[in-house]
This record gives C-alpha cells, sequence and structure tokens, in this order.
C-alpha cells in the first residue's frame, strides 16, 4: 500500500435514496481522501459494514419494507419503517462494528426526539438531509474523524 493509499478513508452510505446517493457520490469523488461506498437497504448495509470496516458510516433512519401487499395496479406496497434505529443498534452491539462512528443523516421531521433516540444508540451526530450541504457533511466527517 502506499503512503497516499493508507490516507483514503472509507465511508459507507446506507441510505435507500439513489438520487440523494449519487450526489454525495459526486461530492466525495472531488475530495481524494474519502472513498464512499453505498448501501440502499438496512441489510446490505450491515453485511458491507462488517465486509468493509469503513472509517464512518452515513445513516439514514427510514426505509421502506414491502409487506406482501399489492395496490391496485398490482405493484407491491412498500411501507415506511425506521429500520434505520434498528440497524444502529445491531452495528453498535457487534464487536466489529461498534466502534465505527455512525452519522444519522435523515429527513424525520421530530428532531429532539428522534435525535435523542438515535445517540442513545450510539450515533456520534445527527443531521438532517435538507439542512446540511454536502460540503459542510464532508466538513462535519473531516472533524469527527479527526477526534
Amino acid at each position: 500500500m502506499t503512503n497516499n493509499q493508507s490516507k483514503i478513508k472509507k465511508v459507507l452510505m446506507i441510505d435507500d435514496d439513489k438520487a440523494m446517493v449519487e450526489l454525495y457520490q459526486t461530492a466525495f469523488s472531488l475530495r481524494k481522501e474519502y472513498q464512499l461506498i453505498a448501501a440502499f437497504t438496512s441489510q446490505e448495509g450491515e453485511k458491507l459494514a462488517k465486509q468493509e470496516k469503513p472509517d464512518l458510516i452515513l445513516l439514514d433512519l427510514v426505509f421502506p419494507k414491502e409487506e406482501g401487499l399489492l395496490d391496485e395496479m398490482g405493484r407491491p406496497i412498500k411501507i415506511r419503517t425506521h429500520a434505520g434505529y434498528q440497524l444502529l443498534k445491531t452495528l453498535k452491539q457487534d464487536p466489529q462494528t461498534k466502534n465505527i462512528p455512525v452519522v444519522v443523516l435523515t429527513n424525520l421531521p421530530d428532531k429532539h426526539e428522534d435525535e435523542a433516540k438515535a445517540r442513545m444508540l450510539g450515533a456520534n451526530d445527527y443531521l438532517v438531509k435538507a439542512k446540511f450541504l454536502p460540503r459542510e457533511l464532508i466538513e462535519k466527517i473531516d472533524e469527527i474523524l479527526k477526534e
């Protein structure tokens, strides 16, 4: 491994919003010290966290779940769940992932209650997507990883 490669930090973004992930991938690609990897489900996120051992995890709290029901057009009905809380709890209890900093990055409207719950489960920070530009998020990650 070259000296330059050893400085690259892996950030795992777990979010079902593909457009949001692409926006952040573009922002991170401009910074040579970070590699952004993505998972679009909480199950995929847990698996990648264990495989990739990222330096930091960006975690959304809300994920769609198919309940086996169909709408009037025969399409699966997806129900929004707060699976991110369970994943955060799982990551913080697992010896392989418990020391990885987790930043919750979500658009849940009730910031105070949701933030308190996320921090109680082990989140290092709680950010509302709509209030942070990708550049500001990267600055926040810089701060956390320097601690």
